[in-house]
């Protein structure tokens, strides 16, 4: 037997990870780090509602052990679930809040089916309490972007948080959390433009720990779940930075959009092909499908040839068309910077709105050049010293053009870097996800360097064997 109050003061036990997936999940939602602030005072906010309720209570010994391999966000889903849920509602079961429980979004009436958070917190029978989003720690390195850096070390996190308070809004909810197990920040929404955040708190962190801290939450969501807005709310401006947004400013120009001319390679039209053009009514080119790599019916990337050469071509679908203006915008920015492009970013060769096609019938796409390697995600624990450094330094030159027009890569990371051994070439690729620089966002080390290459961030001494 032990107290609850032992239970959820320890740390939680280290997740045994085994390979698994390389590439985080990136959400359409977004909001400005603007509009996230500091929960100054969170620690002794949890202490506080810890100590009010009674946690002396014996109940049976848990079992802390993990064998568990893991290697995927369903699968981290189910170790949080383990070691954080089932023991924050077996410590809750002793006290006043024993109908508060942890679950699936779907256990609550209504629900929405295009809006599901990973993890609800909700009181018998089905009335939601809080909402929480499980990101995977190998690819989202959450305890390096403490809110207490400020707006620059927040910017690569913009679209987990708008996933995060899309899910808050969709339930009218005051309390929420984002989670990679080894590292959970807690949300609160204090103003109808303003969203506190704690500072990351670490699996093994104790006093508070996150079960502490989940106990806490509880506590605070039981008494005041709720956040209503008002009819003149407008969430459009969450998404909305203090000067124009990357899209507003700089829509892709339909005069721009033939970059590299099409010439007579003899391909003939068949049922690969995908017409496009300025627009979905008007086909100025085409390409043919040669093999699938990847997608779905809301994004695919298909292996085409462009004038007999290699390429490649993204495909979005119409409700994806915001990575595509984004995408769009940044190759015809680059290419408007340098018409024979740069060693670290493909080429770009066209782009448009589909106008007709059986295999990706309506949307957009975007045809670029194939550049040889592989995601860097994949080869970075087997690169030496010398070559990790290179990698480094040929992103920082590639950050420091996009720098030069005014543009940040929200979602950077060693899957959007390939890397070939044979030539040691370092393109840098996905530019799905940016924004327009702003004053304290103009250096290139921040924010894309250190979600990188972390601790490589910075020029690293190279030492040659002699």
């Amino acid at each position: 037997m032990e107290s609850a109050s032992d239970l959820i003061a320890r740390p939680l036990p280290p997740i045994n990870k085994l390979n698994g997936t390389n590439h985080p999940s990136v959400s359409r939602e977004s909001i400005s780090a603007r509009f996230l602030h500091e929960w100054e005072g969170f620690e002794t906010d949890v202490r506080q509602a810890c100590n009010e309720l009674d946690l002396s209570q014996m109940i049976l010994a848990t079992d802390e052990s993990e064998e568990w391999r893991t290697g995927t966000e369903l699968g981290l889903t189910g170790r949080f679930a383990k070691h954080v849920g089932d023991a924050v509602m077996k410590a809750l079961s002793v006290t006043d809040l024993s109908d508060v429980k942890f679950g699936d979004y779907q256990t609550i009436t209504p629900h929405d089916p295009d809006n599901i958070p990973d993890v609800i917190l909700l009181e018998l029978p089905d009335t939601a309490l809080l909402v929480g989003e499980i990101e995977t720690f190998w690819t989202l390195s959450l305890e390096r972007h403490p809110v207490r850096r400020g707006f620059s070390t927040l910017v690569p996190l913009q679209s987990h948080f708008g996933q995060l308070v899309s899910y808050m809004r969709c339930q009218d909810l005051k309390y929420g959390f984002l989670s990679t197990y080894k590292s959970t920040v807690f949300m609160r929404r204090v103003a109808p433009y303003r969203f506190e955040i704690s500072m990351p708190i670490l699996a093994s962190s104790t006093n508070p720990s996150v079960r502490q801290c989940f106990v806490a939450i509880a506590k605070m969501a039981s008494q005041d779940p709720d956040f209503f807005e008002s009819p003149d709310f407008a969430p459009e401006l969450l998404k909305v930075s203090s000067r124009d947004s990357f899209q507003a400013s700089t829509r892709p120009s339909p005069l721009r959009n033939q970059v590299v001319p099409k010439e007579a390679t003899g391909e003939k039209i068949g049922c690969s092909s995908i017409f496009f053009g300025r627009d979905a009514s008007e086909a100025q080119s085409w390409i043919n499908c040669k093999r699938l790599l990847h997608g779905s019916k809301q994004k695919a990337i298909y292996e085409v040839t462009w004038n007999g050469e290699p390429a490649v071509a993204k495909c979005w679908s119409p409700s994806y068309e915001q990575f595509y203006v984004h995408e769009s915008i940044t190759y015809e920015n680059i290419h408007a910077k340098r018409e024979l492009g740069y060693e670290f970013f493909p080429k770009l060769l066209n782009h448009g709105a589909i106008a007709c096609s059986s295999i990706f019938p309506k949307g957009y796409v975007l045809v670029m050049t194939k550049v040889p390697g592989k995601i860097l995600a994949d080869l970075w624990d087997t690169l030496s010293g010398s070559d990790k450094e290179h990698v480094r330094k040929e992103i920082r030159k590639a950050v420091v053009v996009l720098r030069s027009i005014s543009a940040i890569v929200v979602d950077s990371g060693k899957h959007n870097v390939l890397f070939d051994p044979a030539t040691r070439a370092v393109t840098m690729l996905d530019f799905e996800l940016m924004q327009a620089c702003e004053p304290d966002t103009q250096s290139p080390d921040w924010p894309e360097m250190p979600t990188i290459f972390g601790d490589l961030a910075r020029p690293a001494r190279v030492r040659h064997g002699g």
